[in-house]
């Protein structure tokens, strides 16, 4: 049943069951699956961010597995291992497998590789899937392509094509449900598979085809431009948390795919939508950065944000990420000012490292217990006298300058006697270019 687009004025042609990517296993109908390593099979590569990767490997049984990720996929460079497997046993059926182990197990993209399965004769009805672990085999997307099949992999480490017969299909693979806005976004999922199918089957040239994917354009546009992408960009510029305009991101280009898949195009809504995401996103990491240190996570989320790009067909400006994060996050500033007995000038490499303010014959020592605040110590001599404090400073600075504030008890020793007396002291800070030292 074609639900959620309307009567049709004609009879859409119904695909197999085998090429709806969007139904799901229904509990305890698919068994894990597993198998025997071919190890002497099994073909490795490097992965890397910018760049992606390909590895293939050819089982015993002439069957060909070909591993593309695409760039901005993974957060570091890593090795990956794709090694054919014998005797399977498990998911549904009992037909030819052709089944590949993908190491490090465990491994997840950023955004989705491909697996193109070349058997080496003719196969009959497949289920294509992928597993983490001893986990539930689970159904993926999958295409044919000149007699091969391609698969999305989301994650390691188990993926292949199951040969089964219509009648356990059937019984292994239930409707996803969901609430008011899923359902209606995985209708038109659903529905765009059904028409991309039904074209395939006709061999494009169905008049009845080309008017109900024509329909089907209408109703995704829409949701997106109606309903979903205006409330998703108000979310995104309210967003409190970094994982939430994330989501909203993600969310975002699952639309657009959906979209696509019906042979629409990407929305001026879903690139204004996944700026705003993207903008308050960074703006919360580049804070977390400069007030902790860590680079790390604006790295991360520089490389995810580029992936996202790509994905809505924006090309990305990322450059050099780890020397950008470092220019932006560790802030180093020239230092001046001081108090009763302290004046002096230094370097502030970094607020979240010590450092120390010189001049009139006293010494004061920074101690940061984070960029914004610390200890402090001095000693020396003013005005020919011994003098020494100690106390707590706060930091106010941006990427221009700012001030730091220090306050604590003041000791001079005099021939009358020793006084101690609360004080402040007050220092400029005038931002330096990168390369401090």
């Amino acid at each position: 049943m074609l639900a959620g687009c309307g009567s049709s004025s004609g009879t859409v042609p119904q695909p197999a069951l085998t090429a709806l990517p969007s139904l799901s296993p229904s509990p305890g109908t698919i068994t894990t699956v597993t198998g025997k390593a071919e190890d002497g099979h099994a073909a490795s590569g490097t992965v890397t961010v910018a760049g992606g990767g390909q590895v293939t490997a050819t089982g015993s049984d002439g069957t060909r597995y070909q591993l593309d990720v695409p760039a901005y996929s993974v957060a570091g460079s890593v090795t990956v291992t794709i090694t054919p497997l014998t005797e399977v046993r498990g998911g549904v059926g009992d037909g030819p497998r052709h089944v590949v182990r993908f190491t490090p197990d465990g491994l997840r993209f950023l955004s989705p590789a491909t697996l193109t399965i070349t058997p080496a004769s003719a196969a009959g009805p497949s289920a294509y899937f992928s597993q983490t672990g001893d986990d539930t085999p689970e159904p993926v997307y999958v295409a044919p392509v000149n007699g091969a099949a391609v698969m999305l992999i989301r994650h390691f480490s188990i993926a292949g094509e199951l040969g089964v017969n219509d009648s356990a299909i059937d019984s292994a693979f239930g409707v996803i449900a969901g609430d008011q806005l899923e359902t209606a976004s995985r209708d038109v999922a659903k529905l765009s598979q059904l028409a991309r199918a039904a074209a395939i089957l006709t061999d494009n040239g169905s008049a009845e085809v080309t008017a109900f994917t024509q329909r089907l354009l209408q109703y995704e546009e829409l949701i997106n431009t109606v309903i979903l992408l205006p409330a998703i960009e108000r979310m995104a510029t309210q967003a409190t948390r970094c994982s939430d305009a994330n989501v909203i991101a993600e969310a975002i280009l699952t639309q657009d795919r959906m979209l696509q898949f019906a042979g629409g195009e990407t929305t001026t809504n879903a690139v204004r939508a996944l700026q705003a995401a993207h903008a308050n996103c960074e703006r919360q990491e580049v804070a977390f950065c400069k007030q902790t240190g860590n680079t790390q996570r604006l790295i991360s989320l520089w490389i995810s944000q580029a992936r996202q790009k790509l994905l809505l067909g924006i090309e990305p400006d990322l450059g050099d990420p780890v020397t950008k994060a470092d220019e932006l996050c560790h802030l180093s500033y020239s230092i001046d000012g001081g108090g009763n007995f302290v004046r002096g000038k230094g370097t502030v490499c970094s607020l979240l490292k010590p450092f120390t303010v010189s001049g009139r014959g006293t010494t004061v020592k920074f101690v940061p217990t984070s960029a914004i605040e610390g200890t402090f110590t001095y000693s020396g001599v003013a005005e020919g006298f011994k003098v020494f404090g100690h106390g707590t400073y706060v930091v106010t600075a941006d990427d221009t300058g700012g001030r730091i504030v220090a306050t604590g008890p003041d000791t001079i020793v005099t021939p009358a006697g020793t006084k101690t007396f609360d004080f402040e002291e007050r220092y400029g800070l005038t931002r330096l270019k990168p390369g401090c030292s």
